[in-house]
């Protein structure tokens, strides 16, 4: 993936986890968004709009 290093906060429980999980180790939650359209993912505390690498359009929980 290439982004995002360290800890931070699972989105949902708020627990600490770590750049090397995709899903949090306590409640599950995906820790990933990915692009429906060319699969390219990143961590969801970047909050893109658009997909970095293809430009489409992202919704609310990942995806076109």
């Amino acid at each position: 993936m290439g982004e995002g290093t360290g800890p931070f906060k699972c989105p949902k429980c708020k627990t600490t986890t770590y750049s090397d999980h995709d899903n949090c180790p306590n409640c599950g939650e995906a820790l990933t968004i990915r692009c429906s359209e060319c699969g390219h993912h990143w961590r969801f505390s970047y909050d893109y709009k658009y997909c970095p690498k293809c430009g489409t359009k992202v919704s609310a929980k990942g995806g076109k």
